[in-house]
């Protein structure tokens, strides 16, 4: 902890972590930006659409040209 200045809290009972809190709370604090936003798109819906297209084909297909008969 010498290297980095780092601190070790340890509360055994409340009134200590109000105090932990309390030193936490007169560290240095730092605002944090966000200067980069991604946009995402959604490659699930064609897919979808697809498989979907693709099932009722099946069930067409198969309940009227692949059609066996007993």
């Amino acid at each position: 902890m010498r290297n980095t200045g780092g601190k070790y809290f340890r509360a055994k009972d409340n009134e200590g972590l109000k105090n932990i809190y309390s030193e936490i709370d007169k560290l240095e604090k730092t605002r944090v930006e966000v200067t980069a936003l991604k946009r995402y798109n959604e490659k699930f819906f064609p897919i979808a659409l697809a498989a979907l297209f693709f099932l009722l084909l099946e069930i067409l297909l198969r309940h009227t040209l692949f059609r066996t008969f007993p």
